[in-house]
């Protein structure tokens, strides 16, 4: 690797390649001017050698000559015939790729090399991809400011230029400046102004996926990790889409980091493992690396040290090779209080020694590039920003100079006026403090108490692992209006046949979630206990609990409670379903037509007109088959531009447009189109989707 001991160093290094770079050029400017006249023809055969050089790019290694043989000629051909934007990407290709392998000195000149074109040039939108560039390396040797300066700097060109694909670049930028600096909410800011971009008419996957990885890690960040995951999961499944295995690694990793926060140790080592995969295919060194740090550390808190060991030195190793400093002094030191905690306090000590040493080195490379004269660039431009804030202080200050007068006038009455509703306002607010204070506590245990009710309701809704021994693939998208829910999903298996109820009882809330606790009760009892697997004879009797338990009579005083719920029973041996609803409907999606089966219509309660017995049908599945059920909560949800209903058919349509994704793919996706529906209303009902492939 290329790391550079002195300021002497840099300039010889740099003097060598510029050697190398006029011998190369010579050579083929002789053999290669009188072949290229016309200048459309040479244009774009610079473009394309800049395009086979991208190649060099992903390679772990790195040819010492500094340009490959493509670059070269690229770089001959611009130079004989003074295309200088060429000359520019050129320069900014090779600043790239020695910021990869952490050589930020000489990575850094290039891009020097590549702004005063730009500058020459006067061109806005070279200007701002040449400042992104560069504030990336000082991101990376954490020199926050001057890396936040040089992107603010890019997004204002950017914005000049009207190029907006620089100025989600500049943003993403900021961003991650921002979650550098742990300012997480302001770095949310960031991400999301380039969704909104995205959203309004300029799409772009890559940056989508990018921006919401980053959302979902600063979400982590910030402890929230209900909406790390939903923005983790909205990530993996555009990359799943671009079939991008280096975005699926990093949002593997990101779920690894998720879990591990959760202490769910299990988890968070797949998904590691998962990245590791990923990163190996695509000979991503840096991040695995990463990978490697992350389960060693996870292995470390469950106190395997031999596997805690083993994946730190392979990541110190990679790390070594690609020379990123930042994982060499994370590993050293957790192998420091690896060996520590061994008792093998030697090796502690050399490596905690070690881990300094890289420190220093990370200090002195800012120290020196802040001493080059890429300072006075970032100088400059911020002199002349406080230049025009002064200008427009002095204004200001006219402004209010000439206006004191009237202002200490109007000032006098206020005052008097202000007294007077003073003393009238204090004592109100002494009166008013002492009610509030006890509504806030009233309120306060209230939460506390429904909060601590959803800590009971998770836990007697089933766990769904058991459906993983008979399907292949399955999914809930569970979203209670309030803490609680009256929608409530439920699950056994008798015998060779898997049972699945969905049921959306009378209410939310509160209210809502008691009778869903009792409709779990009664299933568990009808079906577990008294051994009933036929569905329409499961919604008799459970229709017959609901009568007797809530004493309805047919009163006009009666509790009028109840629930819509549809229930199915897969045999596994003969592939047969058998289905009974009440007011529910059950989807099966084959080879993208989808099967309505309808229910009964009447509910599971007491209803004067609709007393009869339930019905149930029959329906033979194959292999691949998709069964949706559902609450009425999804398509009644009010939203869009007209503040209309999503409507039913929206509902099916979106489901044939989704069957075929995973299954994991498919609950994203169906978040993501309510949450974009509904916008700034409120939802209206609880929700429940549930999925199942066979």
């Amino acid at each position: 690797m290329y790391f550079f001991e002195n300021r002497n160093r840099v300039k010889k290094i740099v003097f060598l390649i510029y050697i190398c770079f006029f011998v190369a050029c010579q050579s083929y400017n002789s053999n290669q001017k009188s072949d290229n006249n016309d200048l459309g023809k040479v244009e774009i055969r610079i473009d394309s050698l800049i395009n086979l050089s991208e190649q060099y790019f992903a390679s772990t290694e790195f040819n010492d000559s500094l340009f490959d043989e493509h670059l070269q000629n690229a770089y001959g051909l611009a130079n004989d015939f003074e295309l200088h934007e060429q000359r520019l990407a050129i320069y900014n290709k090779v600043g790239k790729r020695y910021r990869n392998i952490s050589n930020f000195g000489v990575a850094l000149h290039f891009y020097k090399s590549a702004l005063e074109i730009a500058n020459q040039m006067e061109d806005d939108r070279l200007k701002a991809y040449t400042k992104a560039e560069m504030a990336v390396v000082f991101r990376r040797i954490a020199d926050n400011g001057k890396a936040l300066s040089l992107h603010f700097q890019a997004l204002e060109w950017a914005e000049s230029a009207g190029d907006t694909s620089l100025i989600l670049k500049s943003n993403n930028g900021i961003g991650n400046v921002y979650f550098s600096y742990k300012n997480l909410p302001k770095a949310i800011v960031y991400f999301k102004k380039s969704l909104h971009l995205l959203s309004n008419g300029y799409p772009n996957k890559l940056s989508e996926a990018i921006n919401t990885n980053n959302i979902g890690e600063a979400w982590l960040a910030l402890g929230n990790t209900d909406s790390a995951l939903y923005y983790i999961g909205l990530s993996y499944a555009i990359n799943i889409e671009m079939n991008s295995k280096i975005g699926q690694a990093i949002c593997e990793n990101a779920l690894g980091d998720i879990y591990l926060s959760l202490k769910d140790y299990d988890k968070a080592i797949k998904h590691y493992n998962n990245s590791v995969r990923f990163n190996k295919e695509v000979g991503n060194g840096i991040y695995l690396a990463g990978n490697y740090k992350s389960l060693g550390k996870t292995y470390f808190l469950i106190n395997n040290s031999s596997l805690a060991e083993k994946y730190l030195l392979d990541g110190l190793k990679i790390s070594k090779e690609i020379g990123s400093k930042s994982h060499i002094v994370d590993i050293q030191t957790s192998l420091s209080q690896l060996y520590q905690k061994k008792g093998e306090h030697d090796k502690a000590i050399d490596y905690l020694s070690k881990a300094m040493v890289y420190k220093d080195t990370i200090t002195e490379e800012v120290s020196r590039l802040n001493s080059d004269g890429l300072s006075a660039l970032y100088k400059t431009e911020k002199q002349e920003r406080e230049i025009e804030y002064l200008e427009q202080k002095d204004k200001l200050n006219q402004l209010i100079l000439n206006r004191q007068k009237w202002f200490i006038l109007s000032g006098i009455l206020i005052i008097l006026g202000g007294l007077i509703f003073s003393i009238y306002a204090v004592y109100q607010r002494k009166m008013t403090a002492r009610y509030t204070s006890k509504i806030q506590e009233q309120n306060q245990n209230i939460r506390d108490s429904i909060r601590y009710a959803q800590k009971i309701q998770s836990a007697v809704l089933p766990d769904l692992e058991s459906l993983k021994n008979d399907i292949d693939e399955y999914f809930v998208l569970y979203k209670p209006r309030d803490i609680v829910s009256g929608d409530f999903y439920w699950q056994t298996k008798i015998g060779n046949s898997t049972i699945v109820v969905t049921s959306d009882c009378t209410g939310h809330g509160v209210p809502g979630a008691l009778m869903s606790m009792l409709g779990i009760a009664f299933l568990n009892e009808i079906v577990n206990k008294e051994g009933l697997t036929e569905p329409n004879l499961i919604l008799d009797r459970l229709r017959d609990q609901v009568i007797l338990q809530l004493k309805q009579k047919g009163n006009f005083e009666d509790s009028k409670d109840g629930m819509d719920l549809s229930i199915y029973v897969i045999n596994h041996d003969t592939m047969k379903l058998t289905f009974a609803a009440a007011n529910s409907p059950l989807y099966i999606i084959r080879s993208g037509e989808l099967i309505h089966l309808k229910g009964d219509t009447m509910p599971i309660g007491y209803h004067p007109k609709k007393m009869d017995a339930f019905s149930s049908r029959e329906f033979h599945l194959q292999k691949g088959d998709c069964l949706y059920s559902c609450t009425d909560g999804y398509h009644d949800q009010f939203g869009g531009i007209d503040g209309t209903k999503f409507m039913i058919r929206n509902f099916k349509n979106l489901l044939i447009e989704i069957h075929s994704k995973p299954m994991q793919v498919q609950v994203v996706i169906l978040d993501q189109k309510f949450m974009e529906w509904r916008g700034f209303r409120d939802q209206l009902d609880d929700i429940i989707v549930m999925g199942v492939r066979i």
